[in-house]
């Protein structure tokens, strides 16, 4: 994703991954300058040449001319990701070569070859890594090098007074990609450094981060932009509208949140041009007032077309020149009443979108039923009204513009959000029983594949919340490419209120950045014992920082026929993914367009090894449809109106991206385990799990107060009072408050 830049390449990205941050930073060798060559004197003498010059030190290169054999622990989710090839049928490379089963991967053919060492395979396939690291490194230390979460890592590098994990500070010169990285991030540095477990007074780097792209932006809304042409574009008798009055039922749970007022809003000039220009959204009677004022036998999208266009004509007069460009255009404006709007006209408008009367419109869907998936729901409702916290790198923690940490559980503001989910689920204007994984014709709880793709005749999806690339691929299917049109795409967020600190102040902003994965690897403490085992074990490491490394474990290796050539992306040269790589990455029998399946299920690249992924890649994975969408939402970015959390300390700590971890002691953990108790705080969680269930879902589903079976949930007020004063929410902000302070200072 293109993007405008700051302060700092990464800068915050200290503070996103760190778990620790102190005043005294380690030495880090520095790559040598070459030195200045002496002006020539004017005077005919010239000076004396010292006896002994000093000369730079060449930058330290790992004698690999010895083979050495190290214990690897690398896999993504248990089963097909990790090093070795685990299918039944032979995978045939773009290069012709065959791979068979438990044969290693390309990357890692080609590591072992590179670096000129045999890797003993000990990863556990039957598990995640996360899993079987927190489960076992403890009692086990079953590998050379091993991926883990970041805070299972730093809690497990002590074992008794004997350190597990190996403590990388003191052999960060022979680390000198690794090195020269954190001296052009500090920042980066800083974050990664802990406390040395073993000596409190001291600080130590117990892993080596991975980045998951950085300063980028990562979920966004994306839409049948097709429906939106048609609802608002296309010549008003030549669409056969719906007259089913009795689609759209009950009262209007939904109440309107912007009024009726005007305002301005700073947007793209025009795609050709850097500069910027303003909407003028004139004061008129709120949309969502004028749809709840319709009697039940006006509720057809016959009626509620025609109120619309006339709406959009009304408040912007001539500014659009297309009326969809208020949601799919470069100066795309429209507010939270404004989508909620469009979503109930999807809805009611089956037989005009689709061709079926009887099909059921599903305005905003998951992607499936997991935890991690159903919490894009919460995390679209906060780019709609402008809610913090929801998409932090930390739980719910976010900067307010006050330089405070604050988490969003025990927010009012939150809680109204939920409310209103509730008022658009009420409305099915959300898809139902999100928590049944055989509803809407699935039966695995993959809602997307089977209802935003074309060809369900029973049910059609409209909108996700979701990553452009993996979702994109819809575009792509047999179903969608039957349909004249078919066109889902990323558009810009809503325009909301943000509380940044300046009144009345309605931008377009996402929380939604990349930064860095809370994955990473790290070496056994043991490896100190063998020098040669050691210096193998680092030279591994450092290499997936080198621009080779890097290179190979985003695409895979060139000599296999993964890439051909270069390409422009972001302004920079990157490797150009050929012809067959991207034939197999969209075959239905190997990549299913999913450039994450393809490429750690049968190239063994994007493993969550130490590295930064190549966001350049993602891209060229991308469906043209949603490129489209991306250039739009690019451009905004650029040119500094779509507005976001930065990878940097900023001058309004609003912007400030929060970090991942935070540097804790081991007493304030034990007091923050204990708060995030699944009988607790913990039960309300968006991303730390596939499978468990968040309260939140209660809230969305049978609203405060609301019944679900015998239970009557609590009231808003007793949910706030029990997040805050029950469950001790209040304890725990100060903990990061204070952490937060010492990681500034």
């Amino acid at each position: 994703m293109k993007h405008k830049k700051f302060l700092s390449v990464l800068a915050l990205s200290a503070l996103v991954f760190g778990t620790g941050i102190v005043a005294c930073s380690p030495s880090i060798p520095d790559v040598p300058d070459t030195p200045d060559t002496p002006d020539t004197p004017d005077t005919p003498d010239t000076p004396d040449t010292p006896d002994n010059p000093d000369t730079p030190e060449e930058p330290y290169k790992p004698d690999l001319t010895k083979s050495v054999t190290l214990k690897l622990a690398v896999n993504y989710k248990k089963g097909t990701t990790g090093m070795k090839y685990t299918k039944d049928e032979e995978y045939i490379t773009p290069a012709g070569n065959k791979i068979k089963k438990n044969d290693f991967k390309p990357v890692y053919q080609a590591l072992q070859k590179t670096l000129n060492f045999t890797i003993d395979d000990v990863t556990d396939y039957n598990n995640d890594a996360n899993k079987t690291f927190k489960a076992d490194w403890d009692t086990k230390q079953y590998a050379d090098l091993a991926c883990g979460n970041v805070v299972d890592i730093v809690a497990s590098s002590v074992k008794g007074t004997a350190e597990t994990i190996l403590d990388l500070k003191p052999y960060l010169d022979k680390m000198p990609n690794f090195s020269k990285f954190l001296n052009e991030n500090k920042i980066v540095l800083k974050s990664i450094e802990t406390a040395k477990h073993s000596k409190n007074s001291e600080t130590a780097i117990y892993y080596v981060p991975y980045f998951d792209g950085f300063a980028d932006l990562e979920k966004m809304t994306l839409v049948r932009a097709d429906f939106i042409r048609k609802i608002l574009d296309a010549p008003i008798d030549s669409v056969e509208w719906d007259t089913k009055s009795t689609i759209w039922t009950g009262p209007s749970a939904y109440s309107p949140i912007q009024g009726d007022s005007g305002y301005e809003v700073t947007v793209p000039e025009s795609m050709t041009s850097n500069g910027t220009k303003k909407i003028t959204k004139k004061a008129v009677k709120n949309i969502i007032t004028r749809q709840n004022e319709l009697g039940q036998d006006q509720r057809t999208s016959q009626v509620m077309v025609k109120q619309f266009r006339d709406y959009v004509k009304e408040r912007y007069g001539t500014q659009y020149s297309t009326l969809s460009d208020l949601f799919l255009g470069t100066d795309a404006s429209y507010d939270a009443d404004e989508m909620v709007a469009l979503m109930r006209i999807v809805r009611v408008s089956p037989k005009a979108l689709t061709g079926n009367e009887n099909c059921e419109m599903v305005p905003l869907l998951p992607r499936e039923n997991n935890n991690q998936r159903i919490a894009d729901l919460i995390r679209w409702a906060g780019q709609l009204f402008g809610v913090r916290g929801v998409e932090s790198r930390c739980g719910y923690l976010y900067i307010d513009k006050d330089g405070k940490i604050n988490d969003a559980r025990g927010d009012k503001t939150l809680a109204d959000m939920i409310d209103r989910l509730n008022a658009l689920y009420s409305e099915k204007l959300i898809l139902q029983n999100f928590e049944n994984k055989e509803n809407y014709g699935t039966t695995n709880g993959k809602f997307a594949e089977n209802i935003v793709v074309g060809g369900n005749a029973n049910y059609c999806g409209f909108m996700e919340y979701d990553y452009s690339q993996t979702q994109g691929v819809w575009n792509d299917k047999e179903g969608s490419k039957k349909i004249e049109g078919y066109d889902f795409r990323p558009i810009l967020g809503a325009v909301a209120d943000w509380d940044d600190g300046i009144a009345n102040n309605r931008i377009h902003f996402t929380e939604s950045w990349r930064s860095v994965k809370t994955q990473a690897w790290c070496l056994n403490a043991k490896l100190a014992e063998n020098e040669d085992k050691l210096n193998r074990a680092l030279a591994l490491a450092d290499y997936f920082y080198s621009n080779e490394g890097h290179e190979l474990n985003s695409y895979g290796p060139a000599s296999e026929g993964y890439t051909d050539g270069t390409i422009d992306y972001q302004g920079k040269k990157v490797a150009k993914m050929s012809a067959k790589s991207l034939a197999q990455l969209n075959d239905t029998n190997i990549g299913k367009g999913s450039y994450t399946n393809y490429l750690r299920e049968y190239v063994g690249a994007t493993l969550p090894v130490g590295y930064v992924k190549e966001q350049g890649m993602e891209y060229q994975c991308t469906s043209e449809n949603a490129k489209n969408g991306l250039s739009i939402i690019n451009h905004a970015i650029e040119v500094g109106t779509y507005k976001h959390v930065e990878c940097a300390i900023t001058e309004n700590p609003f912007y400030t991206i929060s970090p991942s971890s935070y540097f804790l002691t081991s007493g304030n953990s034990t007091i923050i385990t204990g708060l995030e108790d699944k009988a607790k705080l913990g039960l309300i969680h968006s991303n730390s799990s596939t499978t468990d269930y968040c309260l939140l879902d209660n809230y969305i589903m049978y609203g405060f107060g609301g019944k679900k079976g015998e239970e009557t949930l609590l009231t808003k007020e007793q949910y706030l009072k029990q997040i805050n004063e029950t469950w001790e929410l209040n304890k725990l902000e100060k903990i990061y408050n204070d952490a937060y302070a010492i990681m500034m200072a």
